[in-house]
């Protein structure tokens, strides 16, 4: 008697295991489905949206530089890729590809076209969040000196933007050539979540060592040096222009 409870017991559990086998597995619903759908569509539509946005910026190069990777990648948001395609177009603007690294004479003498080109991309792709001309305006809030006669003076200076971009932990005490409080490179946020994102943070990959520690001070001085020469360069034509249109009748 117990060996037959124990044989029908046995059947029972057989049966609920092939019922599990043979039951479909739960399909989502029609309604998770389509928002699924829905999201990536509008996914889709933004990257279009901004990659058309993007297009509208000329691709000018003095050095005939092809900006189109950087273009698509700032269009899509990916901001990490995007910042290390910036070091490598930047290499070859400044005509440093065979060094594969910047001097202070390369971007005090970088092509103002390539940099305009550079920014443009980074400011429209960022909505004013990113770019050279950002970052210029925050070095100009401390008192960033446009010359390199007095760089001992300005590293002071230079230690506060990097600071306000979250380049470097603060300080409390008065900064030096050989501070070491520089974030590593892989600390950096490349997200673009308003409030929680540094304004002027990117592009950064160009002003740091290749392993990516410690901001290369002089490297980003220079740079700020020269887009504040190129501005005023900027603003003389953009006069000339305006003053060869024709007056409204």
């Amino acid at each position: 008697m117990i060996v037959g409870f124990f044989t029908i017991l046995n059947g029972m559990l057989l049966s609920i295991n092939f019922y599990k086998l043979k039951s479909p597995s739960p399909q989502p619903s029609q309604s998770s489905f389509h928002a699924s759908i829905n999201s990536h569509a509008k996914s889709k539509a933004l990257v279009v949206k901004r990659s058309t946005l993007l297009d509208g910026i000329s691709l000018k190069s003095d050095r005939a530089v092809d900006y189109k990777n950087l273009r698509n990648l700032l269009a899509s948001r990916r901001w990490e890729e995007a910042d290390k395609e910036t070091r490598i177009v930047m290499i070859q603007a400044a005509d440093r590809v065979q060094e594969d690294y910047f001097d202070r004479i390369a971007l005090l003498n970088f092509p103002c076209e390539d940099l305009r080109t550079i920014d443009a991309l980074w400011v429209k792709a960022s909505y004013g969040q990113f770019g050279s001309s950002v970052q210029n305006k925050i070095w100009q809030s401390v008192n960033g000196l446009p010359t390199m006669d007095s760089y001992a003076s300005t590293i002071g200076n230079h230690a506060q933007f990097s600071e306000r971009v979250g380049w470097r932990e603060p300080l409390h005490r008065e900064p030096s050539f050989f501070d070491n409080q520089w974030f590593n490179y892989e600390f950096l946020d490349f997200h673009l979540n308003g409030l929680d994102t540094r304004i002027g943070q990117l592009p950064a990959y160009a002003f740091f060592w290749k392993d990516g520690t410690s901001e290369r001070n002089e490297d980003h001085l220079s740079l700020m040096i020269r887009f504040t020469r190129c501005s005023a360069n900027w603003k003389i034509t953009a006069k000339k222009q305006n003053n060869k249109l024709p007056s409204p009748r």
